[in-house]
């Protein structure tokens, strides 16, 4: 009798803990991400020389976001721009020697798990990124790094 009492009682905690999982990544881990990113985006150069960094995104972005994201790196990079249209960011921020450009697209295609395409770089220096993270518990945690080009 006391182990279908204790069966019951993890299971109920086993239900709680999913609920809290399901309820996390809907409400906090979508949005979440983009900070994620943005704040530990691998860049193999100096970043105390990036005093320009544009960010362009094919993932929507809230505006609450932009602003936290902003309020993140400006210290350590001075002006940051959102730059939604591809062409502009592109030409403004990708092949502009005086500015750094961040990009990323991130696919949702599993539960709980976001892979992510990652690029930065100046005109005359460039990497990309396959990233992959898993939603633990209120926190997404980097469970796979690729490097996919570097120039």
């Amino acid at each position: 009798m006391k182990k279908i009492s204790a069966m019951k009682s993890t299971l109920k905690l086993l239900g709680l803990l999913l609920i809290l999982q399901i309820l996390g990544y809907l409400f906090f881990g979508l949005n979440h991400i983009h900070r994620k990113i943005c704040t530990e985006a691998p860049m193999l150069v100096d970043t105390s020389t990036i005093k320009h960094l544009g960010i362009h995104t094919k993932s929507w972005l809230s505006s609450k976001d932009k602003i936290i994201i902003k309020d993140l790196l400006e210290p350590k990079f001075g002006i940051i721009d959102f730059v939604e249209n591809e062409s502009l960011y592109q030409n403004n921020y990708r092949i502009n020697p005086d500015r750094y450009a961040l990009s990323y697209e991130i696919n949702y295609s599993i539960p709980f798990i976001a892979i992510t395409k990652e690029e930065n770089g100046t005109l005359y220096y460039g990497e990309e990124w396959e990233m992959w993270y898993a939603w633990v518990f209120f926190k997404w945690v980097e469970i796979k790094k690729i490097p996919r080009g570097q120039s």
